[in-house]
């Protein structure tokens, strides 16, 4: 067998079939642009007759040396790119909807409506945009919604057909106070969305908050999902991102799915979780558009200061 390393990625393909791996029959070596267009209305038409579902297909540079010197953003290579195709649209009527508060206080209003098949599976959910999109198109119980997934994963309506709209229609309620804290709301300054302003004790700003500094591209802490973080909040006072390392974990047992075992994996993950890289951790505080690759280049400039401020110290 040649031992030559693969400069092209279709000779990984050849070589992986011919060890006896399954590869992708759908694979392509386009010769241009207008042939991956081609390649992708093809596949575009053959998507339902597949024995798995897809939303679309990546394209990849066949050249290993002008993938490498094109570089990564994050943990995307600037050499790949996914071609997605129109999201599959469903009509269903609007029975109700709920005001979910996220970590940062925004309530998003959730479409509840009579169930659907939609790209695979059955939907009764799916998220309008903000408060505005329901202010200013007056949506009513009863009405009738376009949805559709995003990205083939997460249900979001389209439009509101108005004109289907029947006789003495009821407005959908807007929320005056939190629907966890019952803190009178706001409106933020763009007028876009609603917010409720307590930071401080509102349970479901503080639950997003630590699901999200716990999540794997941040803390890390495996076994924490929102119900669990939910329960320490509730029956432990947990309240900050420093209450997780502090939590009764002989009393933990006592709460449903946690057994011996699962507390000292808790107990392990926490501790793990303690030397994870800086910038993660600085985006686990959760801060409005710091996530982790801003995090690298707040951090980036910070170290770089601090070093030059050292040198200046020195040298005086």
């Amino acid at each position: 067998m040649n031992s030559t390393p693969a400069k092209k990625h279709t000779q990984t393909l050849r070589l992986l079939k011919s060890l006896g791996f399954a590869t992708n029959p759908y694979n392509h070596l386009a010769r241009d642009t207008n042939d991956v267009w081609e390649i992708f209305e093809n596949l575009n038409t053959q998507r339902d007759n597949l024995k798995y579902q897809i939303d679309g297909l990546v394209v990849k540079l066949n050249d290993y040396e002008i993938t490498d010197s094109a570089g990564v953003v994050g943990k995307t290579q600037r050499a790949r790119s996914a071609l997605k195709f129109g999201a599959t649209e469903t009509n269903s009527k609007l029975q109700n909807v709920i005001w979910q508060v996220g970590r940062t206080g925004k309530l998003t209003p959730v479409a509840e409506f009579d169930p659907v098949f939609l790209a695979g599976s059955t939907v009764s959910r799916a998220t309008f945009h903000n408060y505005k999109e329901i202010l200013n198109s007056q949506i009513c119980y009863g009405d009738i919604l376009t949805v559709r997934k995003a990205g083939d994963i997460i249900p979001e309506v389209v439009h509101v057909l108005t004109n289907l709209r029947g006789d003495n229609p009821k407005p959908v309620e807007i929320p005056q106070a939190c629907p966890s804290c019952e803190t009178k709301l706001k409106i933020t300054s763009t007028g876009v969305d609603l917010y409720c302003p307590n930071t401080d004790s509102c349970k479901a700003q503080i639950i997003g908050r630590l699901s999200y500094f716990t999540q794997r591209s941040n803390a890390n802490v495996a076994g924490l999902s929102e119900k669990t973080i939910k329960a320490f909040v509730e029956n432990y006072g947990v309240k900050e991102f420093c209450d997780l390392y502090d939590l009764p974990f002989e009393k933990i047992t006592v709460l449903d799915g946690y057994g011996e075992k699962s507390v000292d994996n808790l107990k392990k993950s926490l501790e793990n979780s303690k030397n994870i890289d800086d910038f993660r951790l600085l985006s686990g505080f959760g801060v409005d558009g710091v996530g982790p690759e801003i995090s690298k280049l707040i951090l980036k400039q910070a170290y770089s200061k601090t070093q030059e401020e050292n040198i200046n110290n020195v040298t005086k």
